[in-house]
């Protein structure tokens, strides 16, 4: 689900000519991520299992560090957004009494 969210904004913020270096940046951080994620997940799971002897017990580990890393994506998300706005309204403020006009509903100036 974030590759495609991750595309678009990506692709409402670039210029035309840049949208296809944008969608490859997000597909190199997935990969990126994916097998760096599973990595970790490996090596908790063949650490917390006993040498062999309790698999489940490894697994549960594997799980608690997805939901662990899920959980921080969603926090640095929430930061961005909270922050992004902020920024956006500051500057709304900042040019408020500048030429720079803000376009109505219809599209017009």
């Amino acid at each position: 689900m974030s590759f495609p969210s991750a595309c678009i904004i990506l692709s409402n913020n670039m210029a035309h000519e840049h949208q296809g270096i944008a969608a490859s940046l997000v597909n190199t951080a997935v990969n990126y991520s994916i097998s760096i994620g599973l990595g970790m997940a490996g090596t908790v799971e063949g650490r917390v299992n006993d040498g062999g002897h309790d698999v489940l017990k490894g697994y549960r580990g594997a799980w608690y560090l997805g939901i662990g890393l899920g959980s921080l994506g969603m926090a640095v998300s929430i930061c961005f957004i909270l922050f992004g706005n902020s920024k956006v309204k500051e500057e709304v403020a900042t040019s408020s009494g500048s030429e720079i006009e803000l376009p109505n509903r219809s599209g017009n100036v």
